[in-house]
C-alpha cells in the first residue's frame, strides 16, 4: 500500500488554496472504476481520508458509480463533463479506461482541474502530442501512474 499513498500524494500539496479550507484535504472526483479499484485505488483512498475527499464517482455503469460513491459519502455523477465541472472538486482521478480517450483529460485543461491518470490511453502520436500541448499550456498538474516504476 505505501507504493499507492506515494503514487497520489503529489496532489496534496497542488491547489491547497482552493482545497477544502477546514481540513486540507484536496477534493477529488473519480472517472471510471478500473480493474484496480478494489484492490489499490480504493484502499488507498481509504487510508489517505485526512489527505483527500471525494466528493463524486462517474463510471460507466451507474450502478457501480453508486456503490462506490455510497463508500465515500459521495454523489454519483452521470458523465464526466459533469464531474470535471463541478465546483467543489481540485483534482480528477482517472481510474478506469472506458471510451472517454483523452476528452477528460482536455476537459480537465478546459476547467484548470489537476489530474492523476491511472489508465493507458490509445492515442496516436498526434493526439499525445495535442494533450501534452493543452497540458503545458493550461498550466494543470498532470500525472502518470507508473505502477511498475
Amino acid at each position: 500500500m505505501p507504493f499507492v499513498a506515494d503514487n497520489v500524494s503529489w496532489f496534496v500539496g497542488y491547489r491547497v488554496a482552493e482545497a477544502d479550507k477546514l481540513s486540507m484535504r484536496l477534493r477529488v472526483g473519480i472517472l471510471g472504476l478500473g480493474r484496480h479499484w478494489e484492490s489499490r485505488h480504493r484502499p488507498a483512498l481509504k487510508a489517505l481520508v485526512d489527505r483527500f475527499e471525494v466528493r463524486a464517482v462517474c463510471a460507466e455503469v451507474a450502478l457501480q458509480a453508486e456503490q462506490a460513491a455510497r463508500q465515500f459519502d459521495a454523489q454519483p455523477i452521470g458523465g464526466f463533463r459533469s464531474l470535471i465541472g463541478r465546483d467543489d472538486i481540485d483534482a480528477v482521478l482517472m481510474l478506469g479506461s472506458q471510451w472517454y480517450g483523452a476528452l477528460p483529460a482536455l476537459a480537465a485543461c478546459d476547467t484548470g482541474k489537476a489530474v492523476y491518470c491511472a489508465v493507458g490511453s490509445e492515442l496516436n502520436p498526434d493526439q499525445a502530442a495535442a494533450v501534452w500541448s493543452r497540458v503545458t499550456e493550461s498550466g494543470i498538474a498532470f500525472m502518470a501512474e507508473f505502477p511498475r516504476r
